[in-house]
């Protein structure tokens, strides 16, 4: 992709300004010719043009072509891009090894994304062996650098100890380092953290302002936590409608946590055991059961029993409860004990 994180002579960036505009086809004509002679920032931005498909049909060799051509003239950002091509088989053929190798040189011509790109690596241990502490230091050197990606990374691994002793402190100005720059896994991650144990009503508000942020991105777990949020009125008055508009739109990512509380929040706001919130809630509860997350199960399993929001039986309750129990859930198998089902379950049957 490109970075404008390049010098460009005049005319290439005339090319910048076409690609600014939309204007692909511009964009390469201005390039193109100025590849050929040379130019190691046309080559590279060339190069993304046919990765992209922009102007130019989509061409993962000749992208990578230009590209070469680039990073042997020293181009940080061409050698990013050819590790992340090497690291993800686009158009080449799959290699760790070699994508270690572009990251390297990337990072050795002043790329903070090669920088963390490595860090991602090492943390894996894709094509290298697993190294934590190189890990965490290649990120905190992109981090000082200022790549938000990389802050919020070294901000885990600060808060969970990995590749060094745990530092919550550092953590969090981290993630307020990431956060400060839109990242919103970062927003929530903060939000999360500002919301735990004794907290005054400014980090209340601090945190449903970083995670309605997040939330407004798409980021799924910051969704889901807003919507809690607003369904118990903890750091935000108590909204069920707003609450609910949150978990759905992280429900309809697929998460089944999040499709589980939201059912929770359908049966909140229900005032029949098959009104349209009740039906509402079995929908969504299914969902999640389906996908084997046991407390959804043994909720499914109480709600067949009980006829609320689907029609009542007692078999399809007891399966989902001998689904749930069977799993290990506390609650599902009292539930089958006051039916007295208990042993059949525990006998396999």
């Amino acid at each position: 992709m490109l970075l404008g994180l390049v010098s460009a002579c005049g005319t290439t960036q005339s090319g910048l300004n076409a690609y600014d505009r939309h204007d692909y086809q511009g964009a390469a004509q201005t390039w193109a010719p100025l590849a050929e002679e040379g130019d190691a920032d046309a080559q590279f931005f060339l190069g993304t043009l046919f990765e992209e498909g922009r102007g130019v049909p989509q061409d993962f060799l000749e992208a990578h072509e230009w590209y070469l051509l680039s990073a042997h003239q020293g181009h940080p950002e061409a050698c990013t891009n050819l590790g992340l091509m090497y690291h993800n088989g686009a158009g080449v053929e799959r290699s760790h090894d070699k994508a270690r190798r572009w990251f390297e040189r990337g990072m050795d011509a002043g790329s903070t994304l090669s920088t963390s790109n490595l860090g991602v690596l090492y943390l894996q241990g894709a094509g290298v062996p697993r190294d934590l502490v190189r890990a965490r230091k290649l990120f905190a050197r992109a981090a000082d650098d200022g790549l938000a990606k990389a802050q919020r990374i070294h901000a885990q691994m600060l808060e969970e100890g990995l590749g060094g002793d745990r530092d919550t402190t550092a953590a969090r100005r981290e993630y307020e380092r990431a956060s400060d720059q839109g990242d919103a896994p970062a927003m929530t991650r903060l939000g999360m953290i500002m919301m735990r144990g004794e907290r005054s009503a400014s980090d209340e508000d601090r945190a449903a302002e970083l995670l309605e942020q997040a939330a407004r991105q798409g980021d799924a777990d910051a969704q889901l936590v807003l919507g809690w949020m607003y369904h118990a009125g903890v750091g935000v008055e108590k909204d069920p409608a707003t609450a609910q508009t949150w978990l759905s739109a992280a429900a309809n990512d697929g998460d089944a946590l999040s499709q589980s509380s939201l059912a929770l929040a359908f049966l909140g706001t229900s005032e029949e055991r098959f009104d349209a919130d009740a039906v509402e809630a079995a929908a969504w509860m299914r969902l999640a059961a389906e996908q084997g997350f046991v407390a959804a199960q043994y909720n499914l399993g109480l709600m067949y029993v009980r006829g609320q929001g689907v029609e009542r039986s007692r078999d399809e309750g007891v399966a989902w409860l001998r689904r749930a129990a069977k799993a290990g859930h506390a609650g599902a198998a009292v539930k089958l004990d006051v039916l007295g089902l208990r042993r059949r379950v525990t006998d396999g049957s």
